[in-house]
């Protein structure tokens, strides 16, 4: 029986990722046996900025918060604000909000189009 063939891979700083990040990945025979993801963000009291203002102004302020992501904090304070008011979203604005990443190039018409929203009907003048 043969020594089993480990490999470590280490990356201790990870560029890109809200905090501090590191990773660690562990192969056993060519297979990935163990990965680690560290993320270390310290409190930055972003809340604070929200204390006394209208709920309204909540997405265009939390959207600043990181300059990678905007859109995801902007979303999360809308979410939250749909949940305390009880709005339910319907599914076409649902998928509309989805990330970018699943946008594609259609012909002919508009150039990017959600999956999943069906290509309108062609106007007749």
């Amino acid at each position: 029986m043969s020594t089993p063939t480990r490999r470590t891979i280490k990356t201790d700083y990870l560029a890109r990722v809200e905090g501090e990040g590191a990773m660690s990945v562990r192969i056993v025979d060519g297979r990935v046996d163990e990965v680690e993801l560290r993320i270390f963000e310290p409190p930055r009291f972003f809340e604070a900025l929200l204390r006394g203002r209208s709920f309204l102004e909540a997405p265009d302020i939390t959207s600043r918060i990181c300059g990678i992501c905007p859109v995801a904090y902007q979303m999360s304070s809308i979410n939250a604000m749909e949940d305390l008011c009880g709005v339910e979203v319907s599914e076409p604005i649902r998928l509309l909000r989805r990330p970018p990443s699943r946008l594609r190039p259609r012909s002919p018409g508009p150039r990017w189009r959600p999956r999943g929203i069906p290509a309108p009907t062609t106007a007749r003048w």
